[in-house]
């Protein structure tokens, strides 16, 4: 019979090694460790690229942050960013699978586009498109 702890060990090495490959998007995972701001403390994934973005909060609740970001910027605005994704675990599993709907439904929709329109939304000078 398995033991509890021994499936959240599995559960965890699953996911961590699931989160190092969402994380190759914006850039190899350079170091993972815990983060502390406010009296919340959560592993965080460590990257680093030249990109605006400072973190991601994966669909696989976990933080990935930027460390060059984090070496440019303040520790009051790198806690700030970390609280303010932490927040997003408050999301009920009901809010993040309507997020998730819509977004990856959006992202079906543009490529559908592309594939059957001869010329795409965004390259017709009649049409207003956001991108």
């Amino acid at each position: 019979m398995l033991k509890r702890g021994y499936i959240a060990t599995v559960l965890g090495k699953i996911q961590s090694g699931l989160t190092h490959q969402y994380a190759k998007i914006w850039g190899e995972v350079t170091e993972t460790s815990e983060y502390t701001a406010g009296g919340v403390s959560r592993t965080v994934y460590w990257f680093r690229n030249d990109s605006r973005r400072m973190v991601d909060y994966s669909p696989l609740e976990t933080l990935l942050m930027n460390a060059q970001a984090k070496d440019e910027f303040s520790k009051d605005v790198v806690d700030y960013v970390f609280l303010h994704e932490v927040g997003h675990e408050q999301m009920s599993f009901m809010g993040r699978a309507l997020f998730w709907a819509i977004y990856l439904s959006s992202a079906l929709l543009l490529i559908a586009d592309v594939i059957a329109s001869p010329t795409p939304c965004w390259k017709q000078s009649n049409v207003c498109c956001p991108l």
